[in-house]
């Protein structure tokens, strides 16, 4: 698929229109996309978060970004990808812009939500009251790991790890473990 295709797919999310509300967006992607677009999306958007950072690498060689958190800047990327290729590409032309938003902060107008990341996992489920039989709680988690396969594959090892561990989260929340 063609890149500016997948970018029109993303814009059409919504991210800032809809309140950067990720589970609803999610509930979005995984109804309303083809099972090819969706992968071109992941794709382009790791493709994405690694041209980011390396325009970041790139731009620290003069002047260091004053970042203090991995997981809050994670979000700033993300953020930046789902407002956008206009966004996207301003933000890779200047990392400092980057660094700014995450000095705006989380929640601000000018900073970022979290994140746009996550609108590609699978919605979590309206909450459940019964018991879980091991078939099913085997059914479940191989689903999640067929999903996570697919995000991780679009991502850089230190967010990878970051993705399992939220995954790992919503199933255990899911499972009311």
């Amino acid at each position: 698929m063609k890149k500016q295709y997948l970018w029109t797919l993303i814009e059409r999310l919504g991210w800032e229109r809809n309140n950067y509300d990720y589970k609803e967006i999610s509930k979005v992607f995984w109804t309303q996309y083809t099972p090819e677009e969706r992968a071109g999306m992941q794709k382009l958007i790791g493709e994405c978060f690694q041209k980011m950072d390396a325009a970041e690498r790139k731009y620290e060689l003069s002047k260091p970004l004053d970042i203090w958190s991995d997981d809050g800047y994670s979000d700033v990327r993300y953020h930046v990808i789902g407002l956008g290729k206009e966004e996207f590409d301003k933000a890779v032309a200047n990392p400092y812009l980057l660094e700014k938003r995450y000095k705006a902060g989380y929640g601000t107008k000018d900073g970022y939500k979290e994140s746009f990341a996550y609108c590609f996992l699978r919605p979590e489920p309206e909450a459940v009251k019964k018991t879980f039989t091991d078939i099913e709680i085997k059914s479940c988690r191989e689903q999640i790991q067929e999903d996570l396969l697919c995000v991780l594959d679009c991502l850089s090892n230190d967010i990878q790890t970051k993705v399992c561990q939220v995954v790992v989260d919503n199933f255990k929340k899911t499972l009311g473990i």
